[in-house]
């Protein structure tokens, strides 16, 4: 085995590790970045499948149960397919507001937390963004109108975030200008009865097909590979 195929097999190796080790592909259902207290501080994760709702992770559908099953952020995927739509006058791919089918349901959740706890609203900002393009978070209401809470491209300051009440529940569009993987990080905080609090993490959206697709693939790749050497 000559040295370009040797690193082609072990960089699609590598894929496929990096897929299983980085968590569950999320494909649809409903699930929120979730934000919840524990031991003296905030802590940013996914909360998935809610009230039975049932979610597909890696290809299997099922409910996670009446509360739902939280997630490390780097526990799930998201994946970006798609699904596109034209937002002031630029192609997105999105997570749209409202349920869809073909995508998962992105929401932010602060249910977990006790309103009387905290003096005021929670602040939610993007604070750092990579990926082929850029990312955008939109408002967008029943006539059409859109307002930008956040967006990637032009730097990062106060104005890319958003205001959160505990123990709510809201969604915005997810909006991404061009397919590819996107680490999207984010920083929470708040004024707790204990005092000013916040934390930080990156999420992950991907556009890959599942894992099961990549060790296919990889097979397949060694088969051609196994191939010409033999021609």
């Amino acid at each position: 085995m000559n040295y370009t195929t040797k690193s082609t097999l072990s960089l699609a190796i590598a894929i496929v590790f990096s897929q299983i080790v980085h968590g569950a592909l999320w494909t649809s259902g409903h699930g929120d970045l979730g934000i919840g207290y524990e031991d003296g501080g905030l802590e940013l994760h996914w909360h998935l499948g809610e009230d039975n709702e049932p979610v597909t992770l890696n290809g299997t559908t099922s409910p996670l149960g009446p509360e739902g099953a939280e997630y490390d952020p780097n526990g799930i995927r998201p994946k970006l397919s798609n699904l596109t739509e034209n937002i002031s006058g630029t192609s997105y791919y999105i997570f749209p507001a409202t349920e869809n089918p073909a995508v998962p349901f992105i929401g932010f959740g602060t249910e977990e937390l006790n309103a009387a706890d905290w003096t005021g609203n929670l602040t939610l900002s993007l604070t750092g963004a990579s990926g082929p393009g850029s990312f955008a978070l939109f408002d967008i209401d029943s006539f059409g109108q859109v307002t930008t809470l956040m967006d990637s491209s032009d730097g990062f300051s106060t104005v890319d975030s958003i205001t959160l009440a505990p123990e709510t529940h809201t969604h915005y569009t997810w909006a991404f200008s061009q397919r590819g993987i996107y680490d999207l990080s984010f920083e929470v905080s708040g004024t707790h009865s204990d005092g000013f609090v916040t934390d930080i993490a990156t999420y992950t959206i991907v556009p890959e097909p599942s894992t099961a697709g990549l060790i296919l693939g990889v097979a397949a790749l060694a088969l051609t590979m196994a191939r010409r050497r033999v021609s």
